[in-house]
């Protein structure tokens, strides 16, 4: 590895660290400042399936205007910045509006920027890639995401139980802080309109005019749609839940770092299981174990089966994730392959996000106790099960 991709996996590390430390806050402990204001289950729903909504808008709408508009460069440091003033802002609210409002504000131009970097990230990273037994630069990268999760989770949780509720808001708004000035940094070395944000290929022809890979890719497009969707119950309600049964912050920090950690050795052993095994296989094995994490969660209240069930999220987020992310390089013919991915995290992360927590959300209204949000999972594992039966279809692959 020449100083060129050190320094270029060091800047990515830096920026996915404070990225996936701010997701802590968004997952961990927004639902409980939801819960704190006195918002029911439903309004919180809305309110974060509303932020859903503007992240899966944010990518794009950034990236286009990247490409046509404005620099990427002054586009990456207004965006991290309005980020963090809305964020800021909404310490000064309690209403259900202004808190929907300043949410989506600052979900929306914080998942912009960060479009910016993520698409420059995994082609470098693809390009960079020698051998396939090694990790490759982007995930490398990633790495770093999910220790910044774990690291911000589990400070924050240990200090909110001592200094209470109120430290978690300015712990956020610290991680936001960092990304704006990363961005004054690293945006130097951003390229102003990069190729990898191409919107317009070489042909003429539409994305999906070629049925070689339309069937394959569309399959791709609707299993991610349900896994997302079966994770709606988990980033809305699990804090809440864990804290209804009695939990402190810290054991719900806990909770969700096992899952991290968990992720973390997918991450470093991907590679090795991707050199066995293929990735439609990973896929399949994928959501199978997402189906019975959820009934785990449905079928158990207890402390220390919970905490393993969490051991799932390796396969439920992190090989789903990478095999999916690997799949559409591998689907694709490369002038479609950025577009592939920009979809892929608009129908999955997205759409299939913004769809279960609507209808988790209504579904959780006629839950009176918090203690029996876990009657949820049953869905969940329901779309995980139906992602499954569809990932063996994905896995036949077309004869020639």
């Amino acid at each position: 590895m020449n100083q060129s991709q050190t320094t270029s996996r060091l800047r990515y590390s830096v920026f996915y660290f404070l990225v996936y430390g701010f997701m802590a806050y968004i997952i961990v402990f927004f639902p409980l400042h939801c819960m704190r204001l006195g918002f029911g289950n439903l309004q919180t729903a809305l309110i974060l399936s509303a932020g859903t909504l503007m992240t899966t808008l944010g990518s794009p709408a950034m990236l286009r205007a990247a490409h046509y508009h404005v620099s990427a460069r002054s586009l990456l440091i207004w965006s991290s910045f309005f980020s963090l003033f809305a964020f800021a802002a909404l310490n000064l609210c309690s209403s259900f509006w202004s808190i929907s409002s300043l949410w989506c504000l600052c979900l929306f131009a914080h998942r912009g920027s960060a479009a910016l970097i993520d698409a420059q990230a995994i082609r470098d990273g693809h390009k960079h890639k020698q051998d396939s037994s090694k990790q490759s630069s982007f995930e490398a990268s990633r790495l770093w995401g999910s220790l910044g999760f774990v690291v911000f989770a589990f400070l924050v949780g240990l200090l909110a139980d001592i200094g209470g509720q109120k430290f978690t808001f300015f712990a956020g708004l610290s991680m936001l802080l960092g990304l704006a000035s990363w961005s004054l940094v690293a945006s130097k070395s951003l390229r102003p309109h990069p190729a990898s944000f191409d919107f317009e290929t070489s042909s003429s022809e539409s994305f999906f005019s070629k049925s070689t890979y339309r069937r394959r890719f569309s399959i791709l497009l609707l299993i991610s749609f349900l896994v997302w969707a079966s994770h709606a119950p988990m980033y809305v309600y699990f804090s809440i839940y864990l804290s209804a049964l009695g939990w402190t912050n810290s054991q719900t920090s806990l909770a969700w770092n096992i899952g991290v950690i968990s992720e973390i050795a997918v991450f470093l052993l991907f590679a090795r299981i991707q050199a066995r095994y293929t990735l439609e296989g990973i896929l399949k094995l994928s959501a199978a174990l997402t189906a019975l994490r959820w009934l785990t969660l449905y079928f158990f209240h207890n402390f220390y089966v919970i905490l393993f069930s969490q051991v799932f999220h390796a396969f439920s987020f992190g090989t789903s994730y990478l095999s999916s992310v690997k799949l559409v390089f591998e689907i694709l013919p490369d002038d479609k392959r950025d577009r592939g991915q920009g979809m892929l995290i608009m129908i999955g992360i997205g759409l299939g996000s913004l769809v279960g927590r609507l209808i988790f959300g209504f579904i959780a209204e006629g839950i009176s106790l918090a203690s029996d949000m876990n009657e949820l999972f049953i869905g969940a594992a329901l779309c995980s099960a139906l992602a499954y039966f569809l990932a063996e279809l994905f896995a036949r692959k077309p004869t020639p």
